[in-house]
């Protein structure tokens, strides 16, 4: 409850900065309400069922007991090899949120990790590692086209589909990011676990054991193939060389089945979110579920959800409609820079995204600052811009991750319950490593593109 109490302090006190010359227009203590409105109706319109198809293919997933049967079948191999599961877990978290852009939907892993964790005589906390720290991994070399064209299209303001960019864009830089910052927590984590380990008694020990049989049928594992399809194509419909092969097939496809599907390689977010659902129906199907139970499940799950990013998302809707940071910026820089002016803009846009979306826990106040600087950006170059985007979203997600009002990150240390001074006790370490690394990674890449 302090989240929303924070947030909607934070956003009245927004208010006021519409009263000064810096706004183009004023809004009155009144006008929050208007404000949350039109910022609830945008995120349910261009996020609201991406969360709600996610949460209701994974819930779809846990209730069939699928994910949960296959970690009991192979509990002793997994427990054998104890840091090999560690690289493997905080992977797979990578994976899917560099990929599918997961973050709050890892939320739902903690049931299933923690007792593996835990049985292997790793402390709670390791858990939380892998699940969160491998999300934001993948989260800071996002790779999921949908995700980022949505971003640079929130990004590039007026500019936005006026020049040559794509979901694909710098696609090999994101890559190499997302390969680092993996491989940085991958090697926190398993160093952490080898320092942190817990006395192995009995009670741990069968932790998984004592728990009711969970036998790894056919159906389950049909269950998972079918998941694993899902998330395949969903991945791979991003991705352009691939798209092209498939679309050789998708074409003899008759239009009476299908044809709003779009062009594989360019999918949009409306495509793989329905895949998601007819995902989950499916999974339903199989394993003899109440589909409109899971359907209102999901639904309550996503609204928790929905609400951190309407109230994290209101002073920043307040910032752009009244032009305050646009103005600011044409006060603070000058119509033309030299080259070592432009290292000075990316690294500001870089620090200050960290900065803002640590305050206002949201990373679309990044793409308010990007739009702001967008003329001037563009003016030096495209890939300057898109660079910039790139580099706004980095910091972003480094600042959301530290952020005490994240919603995610709140809920994630109730799983494993530990306080938020604790957690920066444990990790700030990691944290710093990976600042220092995005710094190098921002400067090794103005240097190339200047």
């Amino acid at each position: 409850m302090h989240f929303y109490l924070i947030t909607f302090i934070i956003s009245i006190l927004t208010i006021p900065l519409t009263w000064t010359s810096l706004a183009d227009k004023k809004l009155g203590i009144t006008n929050i309400f208007q404000v949350f409105h039109r910022t609830a109706s945008d995120i349910l319109t261009t996020q609201g069922m991406t969360v709600f198809s996610l949460a209701f293919f994974l819930y779809a997933i846990l209730q069939s007991q699928s994910l949960q049967s296959i970690f009991f079948s192979q509990r002793k191999w997994l427990q054998k090899r104890k840091y090999l599961t560690v690289a493997l877990v905080t992977f797979f978290a990578a994976f899917l949120g560099s990929n599918l852009s997961w973050f709050d939907e890892l939320i739902h892993f903690y049931p299933i990790v923690i007792p593996l964790f835990m049985s292997m005589g790793f402390d709670i906390f390791s858990s939380f590692l892998c699940l969160y720290g491998g999300s934001i991994a993948g989260l800071m070399g996002l790779v999921s086209t949908w995700r980022i064209k949505q971003y640079f299209d929130q990004s590039f303001g007026k500019f936005k589909g006026t020049f040559d960019y794509s979901g694909a864009s710098e696609i090999v830089f994101r890559l190499i990011s997302f390969l680092i910052f993996t491989s940085i927590i991958i090697i926190f984590n398993i160093w952490y676990c080898s320092k942190n380990k817990q006395k192995l008694t009995e009670k741990k020990n069968n932790i998984i054991s004592n728990q009711p049989p969970l036998i790894f049928n056919k159906t389950r594992k049909i269950i998972l193939v079918i998941a694993a399809l899902v998330l395949i194509i969903s991945i791979f419909s991003q991705v352009a060389p691939l798209g092209k092969f498939l679309n050789k097939y998708a074409e003899k496809i008759p239009s009476q089945i299908s044809s709003e599907w779009g062009i594989f390689g360019k999918w949009s977010g409306v495509s793989v979110d329905c895949l998601f659902i007819i995902g989950g129906i499916v999974i339903c199907l199989l394993s003899k579920q109440k589909i409109m139970n899971n359907l209102v499940i999901a639904i309550n799950e996503s609204i928790p959800i929905l609400l951190v990013y309407v109230f994290a998302a209101v002073p920043t809707t307040i910032i752009r409609e009244t032009g305050i940071s646009e103005n600011i910026i044409k006060k603070l820089l000058p119509t033309s820079i030299n080259n070592n002016f432009k290292y000075i803009i990316l690294f500001s846009v870089f620090g200050l995204s960290i900065l803002f979306s640590f305050l206002f826990n949201t990373v679309a106040i990044t793409a308010a600052l990007v739009t702001a600087l967008s003329p001037l950006l563009l003016s030096i170059s495209q890939q300057f811009l898109i660079f910039a985007a790139i580099f706004a979203w980095m910091g972003g997600i480094i600042g959301t991750t530290f952020s005490p009002h994240s919603g995610t990150l709140v809920n994630s240390l109730e799983k494993v319950k530990i306080s938020y001074k604790e957690f920066i006790k444990k990790t700030w370490i990691l944290w710093l490593m990976m600042l220092i690394t995005s710094f190098c990674l921002v400067f090794y890449q103005i240097n190339k593109i200047l």
